[in-house]
């Protein structure tokens, strides 16, 4: 990695930097690990240029060494095929699209070029099996091998999708499409609707959205992706799923005594999930929670009664963007502007929407809030 400017905090022998990208409509992290290599999660678009690739520039970096792609939403997905091409990333982890109707609509669909959601899927679908093809991608579950594949003082796991989620999905895709014998695939009636664009996708990707626990010696960091508190019918579905079957694995550590939290779809209350942040929580309150706030759709993100129930848990609050007054709603809350007592906070002159956190091994933190962006505290 090259030297990055000294007014963008850097990862060092004894720190860990967390990048949280968030323009409103698209989110995307980056860490940086202290023997050089980062990890990339989605792409951001701002203002129709890719701030994950702006970013990582700056920072100095010429090539990702770990991409993950969370799910096929278009505010994650968005510029994935351009950064993809422009940073070669030595392995990708993606949600498992075999599952999911979507991206067989999106190949189905691949000449009507107006539908910009599945057309930039299909796109970013072409990378992924390419990057398979060299044995560089693979299809991740909360059971999936950590990375990197040789252990260090370092590790990303994939926490979410279940499994269970994946055979949800599956059989949604099955629903449709159907093989018989002699008589080869047939698509059913409402399968030939949404294939021909007649019909709304409406199949809740979330479902399948990647997690990952980031561990570092003795600093824990997650980054939730858009994972949801799941079917309620389901024991292993969504939120109660990942904590039962981490449990049962003996790894309830990866979501337990957090240095920080990416809040988990934008900070939804359907995203939420109590028993989960009773484990994120640190016993001295000091768990930092990041959240990129959305400012589409009728229900803006994060939804207060989130932003209360996250006060109880942690010390400090940073949010990328005011995305539809999601500052005003943090104060309402309970959240008070600044940095919490034993923490810095630094400006950052980003190009858009912008925080950092700096992890030190000896327990301390730094925060970074950019251009749009605040951190509140207790």
């Amino acid at each position: 990695m090259a030297e990055a400017s000294a007014e963008w905090p850097a990862a060092g022998p004894d720190r860990l930097v967390v990048y949280l990208l968030g323009a409103g409509f698209g989110e995307s992290q980056i860490v940086l690990f202290p023997d050089g290599r980062c990890l990339v999660v989605d792409s951001c678009i701002h203002f129709k240029k890719n701030l994950t690739a702006v970013v990582l520039r700056k920072l100095g970096v010429k090539r990702i060494d770990l991409f993950a792609v969370t799910h096929s939403d278009l505010d994650h997905l968005d510029g994935t095929p351009s950064l993809l091409d422009a940073f070669n990333p030595e392995h990708v982890m993606s949600y498992p699209y075999v599952a999911v109707l979507r991206s067989l609509c999106a190949t189905w669909l691949r000449e009507k070029p107006h539908h910009e959601r599945l057309r930039e899927l299909h796109e970013t679908l072409n990378r992924l099996d390419g990057l398979a093809e060299l044995d560089r991608m693979t299809q991740v579950s909360w059971e999936s091998t950590p990375w990197p594949v040789v252990p260090g003082d370092y590790a990303v796991q994939p926490i979410a999708p279940s499994q269970v989620d994946a055979a949800a999905c599956q059989l949604d895709l099955n629903r449709m499409i159907t093989r018989e014998e002699g008589k080869g695939w047939t698509v059913s009636a409402a399968g030939q609707r949404l294939l021909d664009g007649a019909r709304s996708l409406g199949d809740r990707p979330n479902r399948l959205s990647i997690a990952l626990s980031v561990t570092w010696r003795n600093r824990r960091v997650l980054l939730a992706g858009d994972v949801e508190n799941g079917l309620a019918s389901q024991r292993y579905s969504g939120w109660k799923g990942i904590l039962a079957k981490l449990q049962k694995r003996k790894l309830s550590r990866l979501v337990s005594e957090l240095d920080m939290v990416k809040a988990a779809h934008h900070g939804s209350s359907g995203a939420y999930h109590e028993a989960a942040w009773l484990l994120h929580a640190k016993p001295d309150g000091s768990t930092i929670t990041a959240i990129a706030p959305f400012n589409r759709g009728h229900t803006p993100l994060p939804q207060s009664s989130t932003l209360e129930s996250i006060r109880r848990h942690g010390a400090a609050l940073g949010l990328t963007m005011d995305a539809r007054s999601a500052f005003e709603r943090a104060r309402d809350s309970g959240w008070l502007p600044g940095a919490p007592d034993g923490l810095t906070m630094k400006a950052l002159s980003s190009p858009g929407p912008v925080i950092a956190v700096t992890l030190h091994e000896n327990g301390g933190a730094e925060l970074f809030a950019g251009k749009a962006a605040a951190f509140f505290h207790r």
